[in-house]
């Protein structure tokens, strides 16, 4: 048993009798302190004690040299005193060696003791050493640790224990706490950083008690107030009012009936929607636009979205959009306006490194189904870019998108989409495009619910529509991530990790730029009275808003990435808020499900039909809640027939 290096068996047992002869020395009479070995000789004693020059006409020097002899053990350990150390012995061996032998046979039962298996034999020494290890603690404190070999948190490749507030280095032993502490200078708060020291020679995934070193430092690198995270870029609407009346196809090809150019009035500005609000498409019939700098580039629009809102990547100021009528069809175009961006000019909020965690952007890209690219515009025509992600709680089977709250704030819910699969940017001139997926990965908008009062109230649950081929986001992909509520102190520095849409627009990697990227971390600190969020230090940037923040061990979303912080850590809203939680029940209310399994049908209508013309309030078959169960009722499951989105 070893203790910083050192090995008590070694040397406890010479420190032992060393103590005991050196007591005995002193308070018991010898022949060569001028006694004859007898009690009575305690007056000469302290007469030599008293005496540092001489003991009975000797030096002091020429005593000590005698003393030790083995004339002088053997009178020491022949009297009384002598006597008490040899039966102190004996006990102590008693208690070493046979004791434990009767004990262990009083545990083990008479039909286990018949049989020839015994408890492997303990040696001595081990015994010995066990017991000075309880009976000289002062002997473990006289051994300094050495320093450990490279204080701090491990690395991202080494080793770890998780601890309460803090993180084991089994590379070393090195013990490392953060402590967050109150208090704020030049929007920089300070964190108290406490590294144990672990003996090189002796690692172990458990450091020693003692504070050896700690320092007051910003966080681990620097920490600043928390901003929330989105790209925004300027733009506008110009209007137009083309209507292009009934226009028939009545040869047997298809046919374009009308074309038109639509441009940007800023150079700069490049479209991206387009407003078809009373278009109306036969059957067969379809919209197809053009890119004017690329010839071979084409997009056909079969079905119009819930907003009639078309949205496309073209790379100059303009678009063609032509109307192809199909054999034997009456079609009808309407153009309200288009809405443009100015891609060159990007407002990153914030503008700085803002989320990167001491310095150094660990993202790498991915392709995590769940996870989509929201775009926002308001309604001067400006968008912005944030995350968002496809969950549910797991005591629930409705499944909605979730945000951050400040996205959504000042967006227009017609000219807002989701998109998923979103391809690499692509360097183009002198700046970075953004590229949008095809439409089948294109998702309305039909409802949302958000709040945005900062930090630990900044969150958004969106109920979102279908793309062109009828279906939702979640049955297009089947994917999703489980949400939990069981968010407490356990899960502090566990293992975290995000994807998100984060700017990333450095030349040399353009492709990266507001498309998908992975990133790990730990959580850092959770807050238990509002506002209620968790520090983490995963790496994010301008576009991350809204990202899930999942346990790498469980795949678990516990939050909703919101604000960085310049070096970490960053800030994520805790989705066991209960007005999250609320909610996401108001939007995953199906009308006309009175049992509550997310379809309507046979079963809604019989209840309903049992209980026709009862009063009551609250009662599951008062689907209008007006206090009786009436035709009223009955129209809205008969209204809502089939399965809930």
């Amino acid at each position: 048993m070893a203790f910083f290096g050192y090995d008590p068996s070694k040397r406890g047992f010479e420190s032992l009798i060393y103590a005991l002869i050196y007591v005995e020395g002193e308070n018991s009479p010898s022949d060569e302190t001028g006694g004859n070995s007898d009690e009575d000789d305690g007056t000469e004693e302290r007469g030599f004690r008293d005496d540092t020059e001489s003991a009975g006409g000797k030096s002091l020097s020429a005593w000590r040299g005698k003393r030790f002899g083995l004339r002088w053990i053997r009178t020491v350990l022949m009297g009384r005193r002598g006597r008490l150390i040899a039966l102190a012995f004996t006990l102590l061996m008693i208690h070493l060696d046979i004791l434990p032998a009767v004990a262990s046979a009083h545990l083990i039962p008479a039909s286990t003791r018949a049989k020839t298996a015994s408890l492997p034999p303990v040696p001595l020494k081990s015994r010995l050493a066990t017991w000075l290890t309880a009976l000289l603690p002062w002997q473990r404190v006289q051994e300094t640790p050495p320093l450990a070999p490279a204080s701090g948190l491990p690395p991202a490749w080494g080793a770890s224990a998780s601890v309460y507030g803090g993180v084991v280095n089994l590379g070393n032993g090195n013990l490392c706490l953060q402590v967050p502490l109150v208090g704020w200078a030049n929007g920089v708060s300070f964190t108290l950083v406490f590294n144990s020291q672990a003996n090189p020679s002796q690692p172990s995934p458990i450091a020693t008690k003692g504070m050896h070193s700690s320092e007051i430092s910003p966080a681990q690198c620097h920490e600043g107030i928390p901003r929330s995270c989105k790209v925004v870029y300027p733009g506008g609407y110009r209007y137009y009012d083309i209507d292009t009346g009934e226009l028939q196809n009545s040869s047997n090809e298809f046919k374009i009936l009308y074309s038109v150019a639509l441009f940007s009035p800023d150079p700069a500005g490049t479209p991206v929607s387009i407003s078809f609000e009373g278009t109306k498409l036969d059957t067969g019939s379809f919209i197809r636009l053009r890119d004017p700098k690329r010839p071979d580039w084409y997009e056909d629009r079969h079905v119009l979205s819930r907003y009639q809102r078309a949205f496309f990547s073209v790379e100059g100021d303009g678009v063609i959009v032509e109307l192809w009528g199909a054999p034997l069809t009456t079609n009808r175009l309407k153009i309200n306006h288009i809405r443009w961006v100015n891609y060159n000019t990007p407002m990153f909020e914030p503008a700085d490194n803002c989320g990167i965690c001491c310095g150094r952007d660990d993202r790498i890209p991915s392709n995590a189904p769940f996870t989509g690219r929201l775009h926002l515009a308001d309604r001067n025509g400006n968008e912005w870019i944030c995350t968002a992600f496809i969950a549910r709680y797991v005591y629930n089977d409705c499944i909605r998108i979730f945000s951050a709250g400040h996205c959504l704030e000042g967006a227009v819910i017609e000219e807002s989409k989701i998109v998923f699969q979103v391809p690499p940017s692509e360097w183009v001139g002198n700046r970075c495009w953004l590229r949008r997926p095809a439409e089948e990965h294109q998702f309305d908008i039909r409802d949302w619910r958000f709040e945005n009062n900062g930090p630990g109230n900044d969150w958004a649950v969106i109920l979102p529509g279908n793309n062109n081929e009828g279906l939702t986001p979640y049955q297009k992909y089947n994917d999703f991530r489980m949400i939990t509520t069981d968010i407490g102190e356990h899960l502090i520095w566990n293992p975290v990790h995000k994807f998100g849409y984060g700017a990333d627009d450095k030349p040399w990697q353009c492709e990266r730029h507001l498309t998908q990227q992975h990133a790990i971390g730990h959580i850092i600190a959770i807050s238990f009275s509002g506002p209620y969020t968790i520090d983490f230090s995963v790496d994010i940037r301008p576009g991350d808003s809204g990202a899930p923040l999942i346990l790498s061990h469980s795949f678990l979303v516990v939050g909703i990435v919101t604000h960085c912080r310049s070096g970490c850590p960053n800030i994520a809203q805790r989705l066991d808020d209960y007005d999250v939680i609320e909610a996401y029940w108001e939007l995953c209310r199906c009308p006309g499900d009175v049992n509550g399994d997310r379809v309507v049908d046979d079963n809604d209508l019989i209840q309903v039909l049992l209980a026709f013309g009862t009063s009551c309030w609250g009662c599951p078959e008062d689907l209008n809640q007006d206090g009786i169960v009436d035709d009223a009722d009955l129209f809205i499951v008969l209204l809502n027939f089939g399965v809930c989105d």
